[in-house]
């Protein structure tokens, strides 16, 4: 260093020094990084609402550590919540909360029908959706459901992602002439066909419904899952078993195949 009057002149720096300086800093930068994600998953919070339905739940004893921050959704003019957890889904909307497991599935306050179809891996049932809430619209889509079909006369919600199909079977008669006449008649071989046709193509969770589902009369309960012969999969059982209905006992698994040709 060397002192000319007023001026104080400072040796430049070797490359060594510079290279030396700089790895500690990038050595530093390095060391900050690699410990952020663990620190941002650990302080992921869970709140309000959602907070409410995860403890009654069980909190993370049933369903794990929070894996994201919730998301707000607004759907038919309503404000819609709803955060992952190792273990499951939480939502809160229309005043109520919901809770979505593998072993235990979601269900709809105004369709508590509604449930995965037995056997058979991403198709959903449920008897008529006219009614359903703005949370309920979002439980449809957070699950994945990208087609809707209705197999009765009365209308569709709009709910968001998710298209809409309607192929109408005929109700009359008896339970044998009913789940017979998806062959025998016409009109309604030519819906079952279409909806199989759907179902087997779709690469998304399909959800079929009509308006007296819950009796069976619709064909959901034990539809595809329930007739003979039909193929399944390692899709979670259900409390609830879909009926198998005297037509389904005494009819030849071949006419299940004849709708889909």
């Amino acid at each position: 260093m060397t002192q000319t009057s007023d001026e104080l002149v400072l040796p430049a720096a070797s490359p060594l020094s510079r290279r030396v300086v700089l790895g500690g800093a990038l050595g530093l930068a390095a060391s900050a990084l690699v410990g952020a994600p663990r620190a941002a998953q650990a302080a992921v919070p869970v709140v309000g609402r959602i907070k409410q339905t995860y403890l009654a739940a069980g909190g993370k004893a049933v369903l794990g550590a929070p894996l994201k921050r919730e998301v707000k959704r607004r759907i038919s003019s309503r404000n819609t919540y709803a955060q992952q957890f190792q273990r499951g889904t939480v939502w809160w909307g229309s005043g109520v909360g919901a809770v979505d497991r593998p072993a235990e599935r979601v269900r709809l306050s105004t369709a508590r029908n509604f449930r995965p179809v037995l056997g058979v891996r991403d198709l959903w049932r449920t008897d008529d959706l006219d009614g359903c809430s703005a949370l309920e619209k979002r439980i449809v889509s957070d699950l994945g459901v990208e087609s809707m079909v209705a197999m009765n006369s009365g209308s569709d919600p709009s709910i968001p992602g998710v298209k809409r199909y309607q192929y109408r079977i005929s109700n009359a008669g008896t339970y044998d002439e009913f789940y017979r006449g998806y062959v025998t008649r016409a009109a309604s071989r030519e819906s079952v066909g279409r909806v199989l046709r759907l179902v087997a193509r779709s690469k998304a969770p399909v959800l079929i419904h009509c308006a007296g589902a819950r009796t069976g009369r619709a064909g959901s309960p034990s539809w595809p899952s329930g007739w003979p012969g039909w193929p399944r999969s390692s899709a979670t059982p259900t409390t609830s078993r879909p009926r198998r209905t005297r037509a389904a006992a005494s009819t030849s698994p071949g006419w299940a195949r004849r709708a889909t040709s």
